[in-house]
């Protein structure tokens, strides 16, 4: 054929590609990392994690991280563009699993872009820094700087933190498409996302049965100096809880939250501090599909303001 090495006496990798000429030989469980003039294999690495101890492994080169079907048990320090991506497509085929021991996918280099897409993030447990860099944040995905992380095709599931559960940006912008968030917890605030003078975008996504030992069981976003943004597009914001009852989110002055499009939410809302945020959120109420609690939480925001 045309491709030099593809032949049998070649070494199986995780491209996608029959490298050996071999139908039998399976690449599940092959990774590999392409940084545009070298593709190291890096199989034995991320296979040296168990399920007690998972590998710690540094990215410092701009590159592809390509990850063929498998659990990777796994916590990666990313200081470089880094685009991790799954080969089969299939999201659910491909795990990062973060043992309870760390942040999965940690970004605390500033000037970097990271993206995700067609895997799973699971069992992480935060261990990066960040809302005003003094709680630990982000199970799944922590970003600590001016920096970018997107994902498309990817569910977060399981992980936990002292706030945000899942994701934790500080100072970073996050864009997010066809995501599923569930299951996360915080011991404090924000069951799946805290976002920190940051913004998020979701788009077409579902952030469902998350939970929070005091507020926002979906969300809670906060400000320093420059504010916060939280965009939802055609998302669904389902059966998050909080023991505060402020299940689905918390937002403080100066951060703003926008849902449009085919955007739901259902459990007892979301609240903010001071007048001038909920006049906002009654804005953003009134521009989504409101239904149940969420009904009720709009007419008591509207006695709150005019009443």
């Amino acid at each position: 054929d045309s491709d030099s090495d593809v032949n049998p006496g070649a070494t199986e990798v995780c491209n996608g590609l029959d490298d050996d000429c071999d139908a039998g030989t399976s690449e599940d469980g092959f990774a590999a990392f392409d940084d545009g003039s070298t593709v190291t294999d890096y199989t034995s690495t991320l296979g040296a994690g168990t399920a007690s101890t998972p590998a710690d492994v540094t990215l410092s080169t701009d590159g592809t991280m390509s990850l063929c079907d498998g659990t990777y048990y796994v916590n990666f320090d990313v200081e470089a563009d880094v685009d991790f991506a799954g080969v089969s497509g299939d999201e659910t085929a491909v795990i990062l699993d973060g043992a309870a021991t760390g942040t999965v996918v940690a970004i605390e280099t500033a000037g970097v872009a990271v993206s995700l897409s067609d895997l799973t993030i699971q069992d992480g447990d935060a261990d990066v820094l960040a809302y005003f860099s003094s709680t630990e944040s982000g199970g799944a995905i922590a970003c600590v700087g001016a920096s970018t992380v997107s994902a498309e095709n990817v569910v977060l599931d399981s992980n936990s933190a002292e706030v945000g559960g899942a994701i934790g940006l500080e100072e970073c912008a996050g864009t997010f498409t066809n995501v599923t968030v569930s299951n996360n917890s915080s011991d404090s605030s924000a069951g799946a996302i805290a976002l920190t003078d940051a913004s998020a975008e979701f788009y077409d996504s579902f952030i469902e049965g998350n939970s929070a030992g005091l507020y926002g069981g979906a969300f809670y976003v906060v400000y320093s100096a420059t504010g916060s943004d939280l965009y939802f597009e055609d998302t669904e914001v389902t059966d998050n809880t909080a023991s505060s009852g402020i299940d689905v989110g918390l937002i403080h002055n100066d951060s703003t939250v926008d849902c449009v499009g085919d955007t739901a939410s259902s459990g007892l809302g979301f609240t903010g501090h001071g007048d001038a945020k909920l006049r906002r959120h009654l804005r953003v109420l009134q521009r989504r599909r409101v239904h149940g609690d969420g009904l009720r939480l709009r007419r008591r925001l509207r006695h709150l303001l005019v009443g």
